[in-house]
């Protein structure tokens, strides 16, 4: 027995050691060659029989291959280098080399792809993807003719060096990876060389020394501070850095030019990129400054920023974006100014999800869609900016020059949003907004459109000249050159560029050839690439046409100034829209208040308050039909109601809920310039009936606020027709009512003309704060300068409703309301200043010049008129010397300056003093102020008071601010 069990020991342990010798045999690497008259014609077939750890050993040729897959540890390696031996792609190819293991190593080929169909259309073969692996060794190879060359998907500790990447679409791209090398690697000739992308710090962390692109080299620089890029880059990555200066460089063909991750308190200046996927990106980096950089030609966004807060933005240039120029994405508190986008395929500006920033002064010409899109954001800012000729895409008419999409608490001034080929301004489904003193002219789809929104308030914004159709006969879209000779686009985006690059020769080129490959940018399927855009999903533009109402209707009237369709509670005051193909109209809006809406310039306003049911109102300045006896006061007014003659007045339409008004209650506004007390008091309300007026029973006339207040039946509607605005529902029709106010005709006068045309008139923006002070002292001239009104610093003017004001118009008259004060002479000065019944805080100061020779024998008093007191002489500072008389008032009113026998109540002889005084003299000129630079008004002050004192001779002087005196 025991004989037997040791001999089945010696067995087992025989046994493990054949099984031993066995395996070390089998670990051994197998040598694998490809070529004529080697193990394998081609290196498919080699890795087919291939195992790990094999080395595949390729000789001299040129080998054609379909979609390599290496699923198992090898190293293919060349046997004499890249310059003898050529992977090539087969012509249905898509990755050439796919690797999806770890422990791979290729060295030493050439690596070919399609270059044909790279020069023709972007849409050549992929060459090397690394999927989910490490430990990958890509070394001593030339790649070139690919899409992508080689892209690291979710892979980590690779290892890449002394490769040369030439004429790719994009060179090297490390897509959500980590920790890999690269080295020493050479990128020519490609339209994007080098990038990464990924969720998280951890995939911008890489070591990457010394490469270069088009012979500059690539900084990547992590865990950096206090720091200046050297000026040979090529391209820039600065990752977990602080303070860091990018300054004065000229950066071709990356993903990104310049990019910012996790990098704060630094700043971008003076960089011009030029084809990039993204110009300059800003990823989770705070407090930094980008200013006066020039960014040409885009795949995707030309400054995109994204969870990056506090970023300043000023200065800059984006041409020719793929998608928008510049992109804040979930940023707060970001500083936009003086920033020009132009040609962006997309939006100009795109503000998304992020709160509390400003956007000043900054201009954008011909985008494809919006200009500034607002989306999901609060408490933004937007002044003084310059939207023009937005939605060149024609598919994308509905878009706007600026557009607030389910955003709220937003503020936008002063903004300009003219000749666009959608609408001007869009507010959708955003609620408590302001809109003050901005314009919408001539666009094609509207002016300012309110759709699904609440509590907005809009207050002196301009909606001219909109009309259906204009713009849109340009024909222009995305895929047409714009710098034709017979496009008016073009020479205002040449205007609106050249004044950016004036005199800077350097630029010529890179701008030439951006503009010259402008049309084959956006043909191209850029965004099919591996390396997509950053904006994942994107949001799609929301545009005006898909606005719901009840479920499926919906209304659209193009061509219309202010459109308010379905809201609550919105209010419009002080707002101008004429000459538009609708100057307004509200559809399904409730308790819309209306306040002093202009719709004839300079004439005819109305107030009224709007619930439910569709409204629209239009001015003109002429009619066909007069009325025997009378003089029309300011225009007329067509009031429209739709209305569904099957059904009635009153009537609810099921299919769209629609409620119509039975009546409307409203005011007729009017000035009283130039009128007397018995021609204001003769003011009518009249109807067009047919070829007749007729007067509206049960208005009433309001000489004190100048209005005439009515509630218009419905039923005293007599004319209908249909009319088209994009219900979804049976034919709608109107019914249409044209308005007017007549008064009696003025009595001839004994002396004097007729009063001044309004053109004569100037309108004048006042410098206040959000509360209505007037920030400097600022002095108003009438269009000859022979009339002023001087306003000093901290004074608050109110107008009848109690609103601040911030325009004043000034009027010149031949003469007055009525007559003349008793023992005076008429010399023709009359002024108007408005808004009518206008209180200041302080007094300000009323300035009237004359010709002293007029007044020979008479003293120069200025007079205010009202209509219960008539003429009322103030008291009058005369300086005969300047031809100047003064008074101090507290209120706006009719004045003029007459000549009487009394005693002027001062005189003086003064000249005005060097202090800083705003000026405006006419409609639409910015504030200009005057000084005394040297200071030289100051130094006379203090000799005159020197010699004052030294003679012993006291005079009693008084001290006037400059207001044109």
């Amino acid at each position: 027995m025991n004989s037997k069990k040791y001999y089945l020991s010696k067995c087992l342990i025989l046994f493990l050691i054949l099984s031993a010798c066995i395996a070390t045999t089998s670990a051994e690497p197998l040598t694998l060659t490809v070529g004529e008259g080697k193990d394998h014609l081609n290196i498919s077939d080699a890795l087919s029989n291939a195992n790990n750890g094999s080395i595949i050993l390729v000789s001299d040729g040129i080998y054609t291959e379909e979609d390599l897959v290496i699923d198992k540890r090898i190293t293919l390696i060349s046997e004499n280098g890249s310059q003898t031996t050529t992977i090539k792609a087969n012509p249905d190819s898509d990755t050439l080399i796919t690797i999806t293991v770890n422990n791979v190593t290729i060295n030493g080929f050439t690596i070919e792809g399609d270059l044909e169909t790279f020069e023709d259309g972007l849409l050549g073969r992929n060459g090397i993807s690394l999927e989910s692996v490490s430990s990958i060794t890509i070394t001593n190879n030339e790649i070139f003719g690919f899409y992508d060359a080689l892209v690291t998907d979710q892979s980590g500790n690779n290892f890449i060096a002394n490769n040369t990447f030439l004429n790719n679409s994009m060179g090297v791209f490390f897509d959500c990876s980590m920790n890999n090398t690269m080295l020493n690697n050479t990128f020519e000739s490609h339209l994007t060389t080098f990038g990464v992308d990924g969720p998280a710090l951890e995939n911008f962390v890489h070591v990457v020394e010394n490469n270069t692109i088009e012979n500059k080299t690539i900084y990547y620089w992590v865990d950096m501070a206090d720091a200046k890029i050297p000026s040979d880059a090529g391209q820039v990555y600065v990752i977990n850095s602080t303070n860091i200066t990018v300054k004065d460089l000229v950066l071709t063909h990356g993903y990104d030019g310049v990019a910012f991750v996790e990098t704060d308190n630094s700043r971008i200046e003076n960089v011009t990129t030029f084809s990039s996927s993204y110009g300059i990106s800003l990823i989770g980096s705070n407090n930094n400054t980008l200013s006066d950089n020039i960014i040409l030609q885009c795949d995707y966004d030309g400054v995109y920023v994204v969870e990056s807060h506090n970023s300043i933005l000023s200065n800059n240039i984006i041409l020719l974006c793929g998608d928008e120029g510049i992109y804040i994405g979930r940023s707060d508190n970001a500083t936009l100014s003086s920033n020009t986008v132009v040609l962006s395929n997309d939006n100009g500006i795109f503000i998304d999800e992020s709160n509390d920033s400003t956007l000043n002064e900054n201009t954008i010409a011909a985008c494809n869609h919006n200009g500034i899109r607002i989306d999901h954001s609060q408490n933004n800012s937007l002044t003084n900016n310059i939207v023009t000729y937005g939605g060149l895409d024609s598919e994308h008419i509905e878009t706007a020059g600026i557009l607030l999409s389910g955003s709220d608490n937003n503020t936008l001034i002063n903004n300009s949003a003219d000749s666009n080929l959608g609408t001007g301004i869009a507010v959708v489904s955003s609620d408590n907004n302001i809109l003050r003193r901005n314009t919408a002219n001539e666009n094609s789809l509207g002016g300012i459109w309110i759709a699904s929104s609440d509590n907005n308030t809009l207050t002196d914004n301009l909606a001219t000249d909109n009309y259906y159709g204009d713009l849109l006969s340009l024909g222009v879209n995305i895929d047409t050159a714009l710098f034709g000779d017979d496009s008016h686009i073009d020479s205002s985006i040449t205007n609106i560029l050249a004044n950016k690059y004036a005199n800077d020769n350097s630029l010529d080129n890179l701008f030439s050839e951006a503009i010259n490959s402008y049309p084959a940018t956006f043909e191209n399927t850029l965004h099919s690439r591996t390396a997509a855009s950053r904006k994942n999903p994107v949001r799609e533009d929301v545009g005006l046409q898909s606005v719901s109402i009840n479920g499926g209707a919906r209304i659209i009237l193009p061509g219309s100034g202010i459109f308010v369709v379905e809201g609550e509670n919105n209010t419009l005051t002080r707002n101008m829209a004429f000459n538009n193909q609708y100057d307004f109209c509200s559809a399904l809006s409730y308790n819309l208040e209306v306040e002093k809406l202009m719709l004839i310039k300079d004439q005819a306003q109305m107030s009224f308050t709007v619930d439910e049911g569709i409204v629209l109102l239009s001015g003109n300045e002429s009619s066909d039909v007069s009325l025997p006896g009378k003089t029309n006061v300011n225009g007329y007014i067509d009031m429209l109601a739709v209305i569904d003659p099957d059904i009635g007045y009153s009537s609810v339409d099921a299919e769209i809920n629609i409620v119509l008004p039975t009546k409307l209650e409203f005011k007729f506004l009017y000035d009283d310039s130039g009128m007397s007390s018995n021609g204001e008091s003769s003011i009518r309300l009249y109807q067009l009936n047919g070829t007749k007026w007729t007067s509206i029973p049960n208005s009433s006339l309001n000489t004190n606020a100048n209005y005439v207040a009515a509630a218009l039946d419905w039923q005293y509607i007599t004319e209908y027709d249909s009319l088209d605005i994009g219900i979804n529902s049976p034919t709608p029709y109107y019914g249409m009512v044209t308005l007017a106010l007549f008064k009696d005709p003025e009595p001839p006068r004994s002396s004097g003309s007729l009063p001044q045309s309004l053109k004569d008139s100037t309108k004048t923006d006042l410098p206040i704060t959000n509360d209505g002070e007037i920030t400097k002292d600022t002095v108003v001239k009438s269009k000859n300068s022979d009339a002023t009104l001087t306003l000093y610093k901290g004074t608050k003017a109110i107008d009848v409703s109690g609103n601040p004001v911030n325009i004043i118009r000034v009027t010149p008259f031949s003469y007055g309301p009525a007559g003349i004060p008793a023992d005076a002479t008429d010399h023709g000065l009359y002024f108007k200043f408005e808004p009518s019944g206008t209180t200041f805080s302080q007094d300000v100061m009323i300035t009237m010049e004359f010709n002293p020779e007029d007044f020979e024998g008479r003293t120069p008093v200025i007079y205010t008129y009202t209509s219960e007191d008539g003429w009322i002489a103030l008291e009058t500072t005369v300086d005969w010397e300047n031809g100047r008389a003064t008074a101090m008032i507290s209120h706006f009113s009719f004045y003029a300056l007459f000549g009487t026998d009394a005693e002027p109540v001062k005189e003086a002889s003064f000249e005005p003093t060097s202090e800083t005084i705003e000026t405006v003299t006419s409609e639409g000129n910015s504030a200009e102020e005057s000084t005394d630079e040297k200071g030289l008004g100051f130094i006379s002050w203090v000799v005159a008071i020197v010699l004052v004192i030294g003679l012993g001779i006291v005079y009693g002087t008084k001290k006037k601010k400059d207001g044109g005196l």
